[in-house]
């Protein structure tokens, strides 16, 4: 049985009971709640057996204790199996007669009601204290569909108002408040409400300013305006401490929304609302003070996504994150002139003013770092508001600003602390002072600033522990996530071999995450790490604008999903470097492999195969991104979606798209590369074929006024199907020295089965009479006359004279994908360093050599004794590994030689134990 730790609150119920109180039983002494209220006197219990009692029960004005037997007991159960049902016959419960806070109801499910006023309980001119109770599936015609109040106070604390919904005019689908109410709202849990007035989730109306404390408020939805609370008509609440959460407000405020109102806000975590008009987080409509609040993620459509502000507020220490609107201000508009103090506004995004938008206003902005966020006219603020000591990118005139990197220590947490080395310690206000006596920091003041480190390196594993381990060779995390978030800029986390069950986000750092293939650039590696999203969210997420220093190296990346954008890898404002992957078996309403949103991202020698999307982009989805797609290897993907793009989607972006294999990826349109919207990307060196398309453009399909521009150079379209028409190619692209199956206008054009070594098993490199295949592609040296192959084996080029068409052709050699695996043989001897070095026991030596050879690998200590031979023996051209065991050798510095023939080398490495 489930206990409540707050039991002991009940005991109040007992401690002010008369002497000559009595307990009336239900349904024992009287057959119904309210003949056991009637029957009752001020001071006495009425204590409610489990089981349903469908009553419409008003107080009458007895100052009595109506419970369950959780009153008695302290289980939670109880709360579930006593239940109050409404009948649609008015509210469930009505205080209408005076009753103080020493009249208590306790421990019930309250649900179907339906009234004019108060769907699950009504309070006119009553201050009672309703605590412990589940109030769920009531409605209303005017406020108040779960609880109303009416010049009522009271102590509304530790309930559930729960899906209440109704169509009053006046909202508060949880709880509205009217005409100089002012109850206490504390510890609940006020979700999935609904209405079509104001405050999905908690109305303030006409003098009402109640106490909202330490609340959960989330998932509300109104047709107006306050999500979570709406305060109008002169109300003031005291809004602090809660965890606004996914609401939905479709005018003003998805959070809260309040006008001709002074609310302070303070404390809060203000994370997720959406409105499709003003203000995401927070639409303020008259003074208020909002300060130490915790605001992300909110949306507009129309302006402000975190904040929308009507009149002279004050915005003191606030983080102010992820915000969105189409219109302007993602983190603050500004239609007044409201003072904007200490806060981190950052990674926010609008039309115009990314951060802050104050085009009709002159706010004053002090000590506020605006920092990564982005807009249309790539602006971080928009207009001319007065702007002194503060840290924004891109740089502001004014006295004190500054434009540094502010070097935030865990963003992922959304801990905005900066560390010691922060250029915005010590240069915010001089005339204003931190709590411990120093000039003003610029944004949110923090006691203490941790050292920053940059560039160390840190182990994950799955026999470590993210509570004991330190992050070293000998003593690594058990988690990704834990590794990322512990470490900083330039850092890099090197995961070891295994399957991680995670969805990590790099949250805006610059780190490298590889596996050990960026030492080893042995294939088995990638295959090894594992990164498994367990079908319950995107597996890697990129938004907190990272560039290109933040790198995705050497995974399996596999079994993400998502109903929106990205099921394998979600970049967004970012663009990292991803390289070398394996990215399978993903899913997601849109872009189910590698979405890139407003991101030029670089994607690089990966395999993208087997991923499926209900919308378009099953392989890569380009949405206004330029990113770089280069020698990647896109194959079975499927995208069902109305437009397409099994391969590679674009919308509104020119990626550069060169050295890609592009095969057996199906789609409605476009079963290899859909453009759409004035999509012109380059497509160099790259191999279409075997593709199809449900209807166009089994290649390339270029729909609506997308592609005009596109260029289509030294590639191969070849057995693509459509069920349409059956074009390689629908719509209009520019293409030269390709050769295209029916042919296409063009300089250099042919129309030639290009005698692919064996396309069923996924091999495009073109036959080759030198490599022994019994004809030559018509591909070879047909390419442009500008470019030349940058390698000639039968591997890559094959041509002398001009470059070939295809993947596997061009002026910069590159492996395509690294299922890419005919064998390259090494130009040049070479003795790589060790991994892991330092090392405890045993690591990795690599060397290359380019022709057969006897070879001899042998072990000095730094005396140089010779203290093991490794190898001594013939070895044929290649890239080989050997592993050390030093087990029971003592620490110290060692030396490692090699030779090879007429080749000898030596390095130097470190055994620590």
């Amino acid at each position: 049985m489930k206990k409540s730790c707050a039991f002991g609150i009940m005991i109040v119920a007992f401690i002010f009971m008369p002497a000559s109180a009595t307990i009336i039983n239900i349904p024992d002494d009287y057959d119904t709640i309210q003949e056991g209220i009637d029957a009752s006197i001020h001071g006495d219990t009425v204590l409610v057996q489990p089981g349903m009692y469908e009553e419409n029960i008003n107080f009458n004005g007895h100052n009595i204790v109506l419970g369950s037997l959780f009153l008695t007991t302290g289980d939670t159960t109880f709360i579930a199996e006593t239940i109050i049902d409404g009948d649609s016959s008015g509210s469930v419960v009505t205080f209408e007669s005076g009753e103080d806070n020493y009249t208590i109801i306790t421990g019930f499910s309250i649900i179907n009601g339906y009234a004019y006023w108060g769907g699950g309980i009504s309070c006119f001119y009553s201050d009672p204290t309703i605590t412990y109770n589940k109030i769920s599936q009531n409605a209303a015609d005017s406020a108040g569909s779960g609880i109303f109040c009416y010049s009522s106070d009271p102590n509304i604390s530790l309930c559930t108002i729960e899906d209440n919904r109704g169509l009053p005019y006046y909202g508060g689908g949880g709880i509205g408040c009217f005409h100089h109410s002012s109850p206490n709202i504390e510890m609940n849990r006020i979700l999935w409400n609904f209405v079509w007035g104001d405050g999905g989730g908690i109305n303030c109306y006409d003098n009402s300013s109640p106490q909202i404390t330490n609340n959960v408020i989330e998932g509300n939805n109104t047709r107006q305006a306050g999500g979570a609370i709406c305060c109008d008509a002169n109300s003031s609440p005291y809004i602090a401490d809660n965890y606004i959460f996914q609401n939905y407000g479709r005018i003003f405020g998805g959070g809260i929304a309040f006008f001709y109102s002074s609310p302070t806000i303070e404390h809060n975590e203000i994370v997720f609302n959406h409105t499709f008009i003003w203000g995401g987080g927070i639409y303020c409509g008259a003074n208020s003070t909002i300060k130490n609040n915790l605001i992300i993620n909110n949306s507009a459509s129309e302006d402000g996504g975190g904040i929308f502000c009507s009149a002279n507020a004050t915005i003191r220490s606030n983080i102010i994150k992820a915000n969105s609107t189409y219109g302007r201000g993602g983190g603050i508009f500004c239609n007044a002139s409201p003072l904007i103090e200490n806060n981190v506004i950052v990674h926010n995004s609008a039309s115009e003013g990314g951060g802050i938008d104050a085009e009709s206003s002159y706010p004053t902005i002090v000590n506020t770092i605006v920092w990564l966020n982005s807009a249309d006219d790539g602006d971080e603020i928009y207009g001319e508001p007065s702007v002194r000591y503060c840290d924004i990118r891109g740089g502001w005139a004014g006295d004190g600003n500054i434009d540094s990197d502010p070097l935030f220590v865990e963003t992922y947490n959304n801990v905005y602390n900066v560390c010691a080395q922060s250029p915005c310690i010590d240069t915010g206000d001089p005339n204003r002072y931190d709590p411990d006596g120093s000039r003003s920091d610029i944004g949110l003041y923090y006691p203490e600033h941790p050292e920053c480190e940059f560039g160390g390196i840190r182990y994950v594993s799955v026999l470590g522990d993210d509570n004991s381990g330190d992050g070293s060779y000998g003593n690594p995390f058990r988690t990704i996530q834990h590794g990322l978030n512990v470490s900083f800029h330039q850092d890099t986390v090197i995961v070891l071999n295994g399957t991680y069950v995670e969805n990590i986000n790099f949250g805006g750092n610059n780190i490298i995450l590889a596996s050990n293939y960026i030492f080893s650039e042995d294939t088995l590696d990638i295959q090894n790490t594992i990164i498994d999203g367990d079908s319950s969210f995107v597996v890697v997420t990129f938004n907190g604008y990272e560039d290109s220093t933040a790198v995705l190296r050497g995974f399996t990346i596999k079994n993400g999903t998502s109903n929106g954008f990205g099921g394998g890898i979600y970049c967004r404002y970012s663009s990292p470097s991803i390289m070398n992957n394996i990215i399978k078996e993903n899913n997601s309403g849109h872009s189910a492999g590698i979405n890139c949103m407003f991101s030029n991202a670089k994607i690089i020698d990966n395999v993208i195969r087997d991923n499926f999307v209900t919308g378009w982009g099953a392989g890569i989805d380009c949405y206004e991104s330029n990113a770089d797609i280069i020698g990647n290897t896109i194959i079975d993907n499927t995208a069902l979606g109305l437009w397409g793009g099994g391969g590679i989607s674009c919308m509104s972006s020119s990626p550069n798209i060169q050295n890609n294999l592009i095969a057996g990826n199906s789609a409605i349109h476009g079963g290899g590369i859909l453009l759409r919207n004035a999509s012109n990307p380059v497509i160099l060196n790259t191999t279409i074929s075997f593709n199809s398309a449900a209807e166009n453009g089994g290649g390339i399909s270029v729909l609506g006024y997308g592609g005009d521009n596109a260029i289509l150079k030294n590639s191969i379209l070849w057995g693509n199907s459509a069920g349409e028409n059956g074009d390689q190619i629908d719509g209009f692209i520019y293409a030269s020295y390709s050769d295209i199956q029916d042919g296409w206008e063009g300089p250099g054009n042919i129309d030639s089965d290009p005698l692919f070594r064996d396309a069923e098993a996924n091999d495009f490199h073109l036959m080759s009479i030198v490599c022994g295949d019994p004809d030559d592609s018509p591909c070879i040296d047909a390419g442009s006359p500008a470019i030349i192959d940058s390698l000639l084996d039968c591997s890559w080029g094959l041509g002398t004279i001009l470059s070939d068409m295809g993947a596997y052709g061009g002026g910069d050699s590159t492996t395509v994908g690294i299922i890419d695996n005919q064998p390259r043989v090494p130009d040049r001897f070479a003795l790589l360093q060790n991994y892991p070095n330092p090392f405890n026991a045993m690591t990795v030596i690599r060397y290359n050599i380019s022709t057969e050879s006897n070879v001899t690998t042998e072990i000095f200590d730094i005396l140089g004794r010779r203290v093991e031979t490794l190898v001594d023996d013939a070895q044929p051209a290649g890239k080989h590994t050997i592993t050390w065991n030093a087990g029971d050798l003592p620490s110290g510095i060692y030396f490692y030689r090699i030779v090879a023939g007429k080749y000898s080398q030596t390095r130097r490495c470190l055994l620590l134990k």
